[in-house]
C-alpha cells in the first residue's frame, strides 16, 4: 500500500506492493501506477506462457508474450530509484528510448543464462524462447541461442548510450549485477559446469 504525495492511502496491500522497494514509496502518484501496470502486465504474461505447447504448435508469439512474463519492465524501471539522476518523473526521454531495451537485455540475458537450469529441469527448456524460435523457425537451438547472446549485448551498448555521464554507473552496475546474480545463484546451477564459481547464500 502506497502513501502518495497526497497523503491518501489507495486500496489494500497487494503483490506489487511489497515487491516495490521501500524507496519507491515517495514517488509521485503517475510513477506508481506505471510500475502497478507493468507488475500486472507480467501477470498476464505468465498466463499466455501456460498455453505454450511443447512442440510450439500453440501459434503464441514467443517474442510478445516474453516482453510481458518476464516481469522486465517492472525490474528494471525500479533502478530509477537508485539515484535521482534516473527518476522517471523528471527523467521521462530517457527511459522512454531505453525502455525496450531494458526489457530486451534483462530477458535475452535471462534467456541465455537460464540455459542449462532449464534443460535440466527439462518442461522449462521446451518454454524457452530459444528453444521455441528454434522449433517455429526451423533453426538450429544454438542459432537461436546466439541471436539471444548478440541481441542482449546490443541491448546493453544501447541503454549506455542513451545514458548520461551521471546516470551511467547505475544501469551498468545493476546489469553487471543481473548477469552476476545468475551465473552465481545456485538457481541455475552454473556451479555443475564451473565447480569454481562460489554460490551466493541468502
Amino acid at each position: 500500500m502506497f502513501e502518495h504525495d497526497t497523503g491518501v492511502v489507495t486500496g489494500r496491500p497487494t503483490g506489487v506492493d511489497h515487491t516495490t522497494p521501500s524507496t519507491a514509496r515517495g514517488a509521485p502518484g503517475s510513477v506508481l501506477a506505471v510500475l502497478k501496470a507493468f507488475f500486472h502486465n507480467a501477470i498476464t504474461g505468465l498466463l499466455m506462457e501456460a498455453e505454450f505447447t511443447p512442440d510450439a504448435s500453440d501459434g503464441q508469439d514467443s517474442d510478445f508474450v516474453r516482453v510481458f512474463n518476464g516481469f522486465s519492465q517492472f525490474c528494471f524501471a525500479i533502478v530509477q530509484f537508485t539515484d535521482p539522476c534516473l527518476h522517471a518523473d523528471r527523467n521521462r526521454a530517457f527511459w522512454a528510448a531505453a525502455l525496450s531495451s531494458c526489457v530486451a537485455f534483462l530477458n535475452d540475458v535471462n534467456d541465455v543464462l537460464s540455459c542449462y537450469k532449464e534443460a535440466v529441469h527439462g518442461a522449462d527448456f521446451l518454454a524457452s524462447r530459444p528453444y521455441r524460435q528454434a522449433v517455429s523457425e526451423g533453426i538450429p537451438y544454438l542459432t537461436a541461442y546466439r541471436r539471444s547472446v548478440e541481441s542482449g549485448l546490443t541491448a546493453y551498448r544501447r541503454i549506455l548510450g542513451l545514458a548520461d555521464t551521471e546516470q551511467r554507473p547505475h544501469p551498468e552496475r545493476y546489469m553487471t549485477g543481473f548477469a552476476y546474480w545468475h551465473l552465481h545463484c545456485p538457481r541455475y546451477r552454473w556451479q555443475d559446469v564451473y565447480p569454481g564459481l562460489a554460490a551466493l547464500r541468502p
